[in-house]
């Protein structure tokens, strides 16, 4: 991945002040780590406190949604990623968006479930769905519609959905929420289901299997080890801990070096897969006057030999570097020399420093 695209995607989610991409193996597991990195997000956030539990149904209920829905054995005729779980926050507005492959055998099923919550009003949704469980239409795969009628009950918002022909067999679903405060004052901005789709096609595009966007304190950098680790080849150990330990590299520069904005250490990481291998990339600020001694020291590192570095890192510790932020880039180094960056200025203040590691 090129530091640009690094930049493109920064750009992308620059008004959001959470953004969570996941594309890979769905599990309880990557629920709970992703409902984690949430919860974390919302301490000290009186605004969005009250909507916490609703919040953690609400992606519980979309997450399950993409596994309840999910049509795998279609996914060798998708030219896109099969299964994609997105939740962004954009001023108080939380967006939870999921896509996964559906037989269209079973478009019509589930579309007019859709239509008919996003037609009732509250007592009737409520009616149907006392009416759903006093007559039991409980299915294996769907629930009868049980998890679109608390949805709209919950967000008092309509649901989104389209669907997007793959072969004549299956379609991508796209679905999307929305949730609010309910004492909101101001007119929400709400994000189209259609970015949805544009973002499907980016990730894809890039094979990426995670994307995190927000403030790196020290209480997110474990959530999103977990989250990434899940995805690490597990058969190729001595390589799994390479790329871990990149990925701590990376996080820790963001957590501890970035420019401070408003208190919060903004940044974007990024992982993908390709080839058999992973690329880790990230994105934060710097003040403008630390680029160019940035840049010598990376290009610096880029030229040593192993014996060069082996020595370098010695001298750091003893030197007491680490309070630099230049220790972690002599390990990154010593692990791979593959990796590529770029300043991108922002204003007269910040620079967006980029890097993207091969593995």
């Amino acid at each position: 991945m090129k530091p640009e695209k690094v930049f493109n995607f920064f750009n992308i989610f620059k008004n959001d002040n959470l953004s969570i991409i996941y594309q890979g193996v769905f599990s309880n597991f990557i629920l709970g780590t992703i409902t984690e990195l949430v919860k974390e997000y919302l301490i000290g956030k009186q605004s969005l406190i009250k909507i916490r539990n609703k919040l953690s149904f609400l992606i519980i209920e979309a997450f399950q949604n993409t596994m309840r829905y999910g049509d795998h054995h279609y996914k060798d005729q998708a030219d896109l990623a099969y299964e994609l779980f997105i939740l962004r926050n954009l001023g108080e507005v939380f967006h939870i968006a999921t896509v996964n492959l559906i037989e269209n055998a079973r478009i019509g099923y589930v579309h007019n479930k859709l239509q008919e919550v996003n037609t009732l009003d509250e007592n009737k949704l409520k009616d149907l769905y006392i009416k759903i469980l006093t007559n039991k239409k409980l299915t294996d795969r769907g629930g009868a519609g049980l998890g679109f009628i608390e949805m709209v009950r919950k967000t008092k918002e309509k649901l989104d959905f389209d669907f997007v022909p793959v072969s004549k067999d299956a379609s991508f679903f796209y679905f999307q929420l929305k949730i609010k405060p309910k004492d909101l004052n101001i007119t929400p901005k709400y994000i189209p289901i259609s970015e949805a789709k544009k973002l499907h096609k980016l990730i894809t595009d890039e094979n990426i299997i995670m994307i995190h966007k927000g403030d790196y304190d020290t209480e997110t950098i474990l959530p999103l080890l977990k989250l990434a680790e899940q995805n690490f080849n597990a058969q190729h150990l001595n390589y799994q801990k390479k790329t871990f330990l990149i990925l701590v590299e990376i996080l820790q520069n963001i957590s501890k070096h970035s420019l401070k904005m408003d208190g919060k250490n903004i940044g974007i990481t990024l992982i993908s897969q390709k080839n058999n291998k992973y690329i880790i990339a990230s994105g934060n600020y710097i003040e403008n006057s630390k680029k160019h001694q940035l840049q010598a020291k990376l290009n610096q590192l880029k030229n040593m030999s192993k014996p060069e570095l082996k020595e370098l890192y010695i001298n750091s510790l003893k030197n007491k570097e680490i309070k630099s932020g230049g220790l972690g880039f002599i390990e990154i180094a010593r692990i791979t020399q593959n990796f590529n960056f770029d300043f991108f200025k922002i204003d007269e203040e910040k620079t967006l420093f980029t890097i993207s590691i091969e593995v």
